[in-house]
This record gives structure tokens, sequence and C-alpha cells, in this order.
């Protein structure tokens, strides 16, 4: 392993399927963190995969194609790959969750033809807005899709000073392990697919959460502000999935034509968000009910002539019966 300095080491990265949350704050930080985990790739025949931002990314492929010459370790450049985010977008001007996922496990297969071992994917989340809550679906679905299924190591890099630090926490609770000052480090307060998907997920943070607060307790810490900001998370987390389903319907749009059931799913959610604010529980549960059938009626109206634009289609609804599933539980349990 090169050492760049005392701080940037990256180390334990021994297997090849992680999931890993890396919040940096200067530049700088970001180039050596990366130019220290690239190094273990090469190290280990596998191929990495960068997606970024035009400007981030010039700078990036820039400074590492200089240090890889500098230190003359016989790397390989060709294991080296630079996907812009403007072919990822394509002609949609938003963040699209499963066109991102569609085209990491594309890569991934595409570097396994290549007789690479694995695929560590290095990807900035910089260039999806600062404040775009379909974040945490995506980091969801990667742990659902990609991590299991394939031999990939998945880092997502978010700017501490460009995103808004309640998404940071959302955002953190999605991923297995943090990179911090070179260090892996299991994250306690991870939420899996599993949980956060199921009835059960309530059962399973509050079993999470009485475990850290043993361990945290025996090492003499104090607890009492971390137990404050749970609780304000739990009242949050339906805020946050009213949010999704707002995103994933803002994807539904960019692929259906059927504007008229659009418009009615748009004027529901509408109305959710106002009982939501005012704490009526019942008619929040009528208004995720009268959704549910505007769904239905669309999946019965959709006549496309393009087979892959329809499973698109019903994938996006699978999606937004599964969250209004979720919400249904969180208002079940009385967070409001």
């Amino acid at each position: 392993m090169i050492i760049l300095n005392e701080d940037i080491q990256i180390t334990n990265l021994k297997e090849s399927r992680r999931h890993i949350c890396y919040i940096y704050d200067t530049l700088q930080e970001l180039q050596e963190t990366i130019l220290s985990f690239l190094f273990t790739s090469y190290q280990k025949d596998q191929k990495v995969i960068f997606i970024m931002e035009h400007n981030l990314l010039s700078r990036i492929s820039d400074y590492l194609k200089q240090k890889l010459a500098s230190q003359g370790t016989g790397g390989n450049l060709s294991q080296l790959f630079f996907i812009n985010t403007d072919e990822i977008m394509l002609k949609s001007d938003n963040f699209d969750p499963f066109q991102t996922i569609r085209v990491l496990i594309e890569q991934v297969r595409e570097a396994r033809i290549e007789g690479f071992k694995s695929v560590r994917c290095i990807i900035d989340m910089n260039w999806s807005s600062c404040n775009n809550w379909a974040l945490t679906d995506y980091e969801t679905r990667i742990n659902k899709y990609l991590i299991p299924q394939y031999p990939c190591t998945a880092v997502c890099l978010y700017n501490l000073k460009k995103f808004n630090p309640l998404l940071l926490r959302n955002i953190i609770a999605q991923h297995p392990q943090i990179m911090h000052k070179g260090g892996i480090i299991n994250n306690c307060y991870y939420n899996p697919p599993s949980a956060f998907l199921s009835q059960k997920s309530g059962e399973q943070e509050i079993q999470t959460l009485l475990k850290t607060i043993s361990v945290e307790q025996r090492m003499g810490t104090n607890n009492k502000l971390k137990l404050e900001e749970r609780d304000a998370s739990e009242v949050n987390r339906i805020n946050n999935c009213y949010r999704a389903i707002l995103a994933i319907v803002n994807c539904l749009g960019s692929v259906c034509n059927r504007k008229g059931c659009l418009t009615e799913i748009y004027q529901d959610l509408s109305e959710i968000a106002y009982y939501i604010m005012d704490k009526d529980k019942h008619s929040v549960l009528k208004g995720i009910e009268q959704i549910t059938i505007s769904i239905k009626e669309l999946e019965n109206e959709i006549r496309t002539e393009n087979q892959e634009k329809d499973a698109t289609v019903r994938l996006i609804l699978d999606e937004i019966r599964t969250h209004l599933q979720y919400l249904r539980i969180q208002i079940g349990q009385d967070l409001l």
C-alpha cells in the first residue's frame, strides 16, 4: 500500500462486495483518498469505474494519470474507466435512480467479460442535487440489487459542504460501511433493505438502537443527544418516505404518457402532504388508498409500443406501491 500521508491510508479492503459511504470536505482530501484506493485495486486486478460530473471528472482524471506516471507502479491505465454523468441522465434533467443502477450493472458485467475479477465503482453524487431525497431510495437499491448480485465495491462520494445535513444522515444509514480518516468502519446505524422496506423495520431499528446505546455506555460516551436525534429521525421518516414517493412519481412522469392519470396521482400526493402536516392520520391512510387505486388504473391503461419502456413503467409502479406500503406502516405506528 502506498502511504500518501498519515491520515489518508485506505486499509481493510479484502472483500470484493462492499457498499461504502465517503463524505469528504476538500478536493485534495478526495484526490488523495481515491489515489490510495486506486493502488489497492491494481494489486487485486480490479477495474475502477469513475462516475462524476464533467468538471470533477476531468480534474480527478488528470490528477490520477499524473500520479500514476510519477509513481511508476506499473499500473495499467486500461483499468480506469471514466463516465460523465451526462451519459446517465440522457434526456432527463433529473437524477434517475433506476437509470443509474442500470448503468452500474452494465459496467460490472462488461468488466467481467473483459476478464477483471471484480469492480470498484467510485461515484460522486453531487450531480444529483444537494437536496434530492430520491438518493435514499437509490442507496437502498444498491444494497438490494447490485452488491449481493455482483462482485462490486461501490464507494459513494458526498461533499459535506453541499448536501443537506439531514439528507446526509439518512444516506449514511443506507451504507453498511463508512470510510473515515483512511479506515473502513462498520456502520452500527446501518438500515438494510429488508428492514427499510419491511413491516418489522421499526422493531429492528429499536433493537439496533438499544444495542448501540449499550455499547456506547460501556465506552463511557454520552448517549442522550444521540437518542434525541434518533427520536427526531423516526418522526422524519414519514416526511422522507413521502419525498421518496414524489421523486419516483417524477421518474414515472418522464417515461409515461398517461398525463390524466399522472395528474390524479399528483393531486392525491398534494392532499396527503397537507394531511401529514395537519397530522390527520385517517385522511393520510385514505389518500394512500386513493393513490393505490390510481396506480392500478394507470397500469391497466398502459399500452406502449416499446416493450422495454413498458417494463420500466411497471417497475416504477411497483416501487411506488412498495413505498406506499411503507408509508402506511409508519402511519400505523402513530409516528404522526
